[in-house]
């Protein structure tokens, strides 16, 4: 049986990532990370990534973004 008292929250900003760990509903403060990884850096990433195997989307930021 999974319980709703025990979660993990990812939010990811365009330049940063926070993961908030729950325990009995509240959040653990010691345990909340920020990683600098965010929408831009994926992004980017993506477009690396598709524009290597398939196609030139160097400069398609924002259909990069609604594949993304």
């Amino acid at each position: 049986m999974i319980s709703d008292k025990y979660a993990i929250i990812v939010e990811s900003s365009e330049s940063a990532t926070y993961v908030t760990p729950y325990f009995e509903g509240k959040p653990l403060k010691n345990a909340i990370k920020r990683l600098d990884i965010g929408g831009k850096i994926l992004t980017n990433y993506l477009k690396d990534i598709l524009s290597f195997r398939h196609l030139d989307l160097k400069n398609s930021d924002r259909l990069i973004k609604q594949i993304k």
